[in-house]
């Protein structure tokens, strides 16, 4: 599965990765060094090679990798570098530290110090820039949540999630599920990037343009397969700060539930479509239709020019590497893969 291991949201950075990572008993091998110091490319080496493993994206390179997680084998090995910086829960015991950074000269990277300090200065502008859109547009898709959110038939919704609940996962159980979540979706330099849910899940879409009733179902939903014991993934929509849950996945079902909107612009081949327009009061929602067009409109304006930033920070980053990847003796990474390949093995 692909995931991102994190992005920028209207409260500043969101990890949902060191939190999942720190309740489970998987052993980390956590890598520290700069940009180009090969943290990713040996990420990458590693999943090619064992397979079966969850791969984290980043959501300000889409080609860089922040994390692999091989769940079978109890290992994962993630970037600890900020903004999203790592700690092993118990070091020595439950992960270590691998620091690439001991393999460059720095001899090769002193003499660039004012050219260096500039780029990380200007990285760090642009991905500020980004955070205040996306602080902006989170601004308006919550008044657009929080408005809609007043028009739902929450009665009808709620006999309908109890209706549909019943026939897909049958009667409750003693027994409550998992809950983990799983970050799918995040601005990045291609604008707002939701990850293809794996093939070999039947996807069940709600289309909302308004975010509370797809929300609201799959919230439901998600209480419903809890209480049947099944354990359930949660990705949330980190655009809106009251974070509605925009896709759930149940892999003891392989069934996955989406919001399809006008900001994931989501179209699966679905077993099924919700029109989550009947469980609005459409007379009552319509009242503000400009406003609320309004705000879907400039929302997507914000994060076209936060999607702009991230890439124009991605060619400073670029430029950033160039520097370190001249001094890195990268012969000496084999010695690291090898270590963790042979702890995978």
């Amino acid at each position: 599965m692909r995931l991102f291991l994190g992005g920028v949201t209207p409260n500043g950075f969101k990890n949902e990765f060191d939190a999942n990572i720190k309740r489970s008993d998987l052993y980390g091998y956590i890598l520290k060094g700069g940009p180009g110091t090969g943290k990713s490319t040996l990420m990458k080496r590693l999943a090619q090679e064992c397979g079966e493993c969850d791969v984290y994206c980043c959501s300000s390179d889409l080609n860089s990798i922040d994390a692999v997680v091989f769940p079978e084998k109890g290992i994962y090995v993630a970037d600890g570098t900020a903004p999203h910086v790592m700690e092993p829960r118990y070091p020595a015991l439950s992960g270590e530290y691998i620091n690439l950074g001991e393999f460059w000269d720095e001899t090769k990277i002193r003499p660039h110090k004012d050219a260096l300090e500039y780029c990380f200065c200007e990285n760090a502008a642009f991905h500020k820039r980004a955070a205040r859109f996306v602080s902006a547009c989170g601004e308006l898709f919550g008044g657009l949540y929080d408005y809609s959110a007043g028009c739902v038939l929450e009665e009808k919704l709620d006999a309908f999630v109890q209706r549909f609940s019943r026939k897909t996962f049958g009667k409750p159980l003693d027994v409550e599920g998992c809950v983990e979540n799983r970050q799918l979706s995040a601005i990045t330099s291609q604008g707002y990037v939701t990850q293809e849910i794996d093939s070999e899940y039947t996807v069940i879409a709600v289309c909302d343009d308004y975010f509370a009733v797809s929300g609201m179902i799959l919230r439901g939903i998600c209480a419903q397969a809890l209480s049947r014991g099944l354990n359930v993934y949660l990705s949330h929509c980190r655009l809106v700060p009251s974070n509605p849950i925009e896709a759930l996945l149940i892999p003891q079902k392989k069934l996955a539930f989406v919001s399809e909107n006008f900001l994931n612009k989501l179209h699966y081949d679905c077993l099924k479509r919700i029109n989550g327009m009947r469980f609005y009061d459409t007379k009552k929602l319509f009242e503000k239709k400009q406003k609320l067009s309004f705000d879907k409109s400039a929302g997507l304006e914000l994060c076209s020019e936060a999607a702009n930033s991230i890439a124009q920070a991605l060619k400073v980053h670029d430029e950033i590497e160039k520097y370190y990847i001249g001094a890195m003796d990268f012969s000496k990474l084999d010695g690291v893969y090898n270590k963790i390949l042979s702890a995978l093995k």
